[in-house]
């Protein structure tokens, strides 16, 4: 017939997320073929509903997927609303680039998705519905629920000028698989011209190589696009002498435990 087992499974199901034209030449086939409702005593059994949660890890980053702690919590909620409903989590770790077996083998009726994907990684298995959680790619059809980044990197920009801060920097890293920072570059910059000061945006790719000295040179204050960043940068920062926040007040985004602690 040319479609998925997971396709065809969900037209047997009557799943609500197929096109009318595939479910009815589906359903057609089965009872051509004399296939009817599985049944035990009477009783028609229900097959077990199953959806994976995809987290695509970066080789070249020391932090996994879920060490944010908002991540977790995420995560936590996802898994407690799954089993609420009786369905079953299906949880792989990815590089990008490798299918997961869950997709490849189409053994789930959805996918959730966490950490950096590409447009090919969600290419993989068309007919099984995806969702994108915290981070997402630009010109991608692919549904995402993300936080409020423009809305948080404003509010923790002005909070840093009720301080008395008026010369302050943002420091955004260079990442092609993910909106997030861009987002949080235009919310530092809505708060600094509604303050009436000048914005000072920056992105670096690899920070071990970007220029400190230059970043805090007349800047009393730092807006990190990254809390990976903010850590690393504080490091950087204690070579040079400069004392965080006595010298300078540094502000991050994520709620990674390394930086909080």
């Amino acid at each position: 017939m040319g479609v998925s087992v997971m396709t065809v499974s969900r037209a047997l199901r009557d799943h609500p997320d197929l096109a009318v034209e595939t479910k009815a030449r589906i359903v057609k086939m089965a009872r051509e073929m004399g296939y009817t409702s599985p049944k035990a005593d009477g009783v028609e059994k229900t097959a077990t509903r199953r959806v994976s949660v995809i987290a695509y890890e970066r080789s070249d980053s020391k932090f996994s997927a879920f060490d944010s702690d908002i991540q977790r919590a995420i995560f936590l909620a996802l898994q407690r609303e799954c089993q609420d409903n009786g369905v079953e989590t299906v949880i792989e770790l990815a590089k990008s680039g490798q299918i997961p077996k869950s997709l490849e083998n189409q053994s789930v009726e959805s996918a959730f998705i966490f950490g950096r994907y590409t447009h090919d990684d969600v290419a993989v298995a068309p007919d099984i519905p995806k969702l994108a959680i915290s981070s997402y790619i630009a010109d991608n059809p692919l549904w995402h629920v993300v936080a409020d980044n423009a809305t948080g990197s404003r509010l923790v920009t002005e909070y840093l000028i009720s301080q008395g801060h008026r010369r302050i920097a943002f420091l955004g890293d260079k990442d092609p698989l993910t909106e997030l920072y861009q987002q949080r570059a235009d919310g530092y910059t809505i708060a600094m011209i509604r303050a009436g000061l000048i914005p000072d945006v920056r992105y670096q790719e690899v920070l071990e190589y970007y220029d400190v000295a230059s970043l805090i040179d007349g800047n009393s204050a730092v807006v990190v696009s990254s809390d990976s960043s903010a850590f690393g940068l504080i490091t950087m920062l204690d070579q040079l002498g400069v004392s965080v926040p006595d010298d300078l007040s540094l502000a991050g985004f994520d709620n990674l435990y390394e930086l909080c602690h």
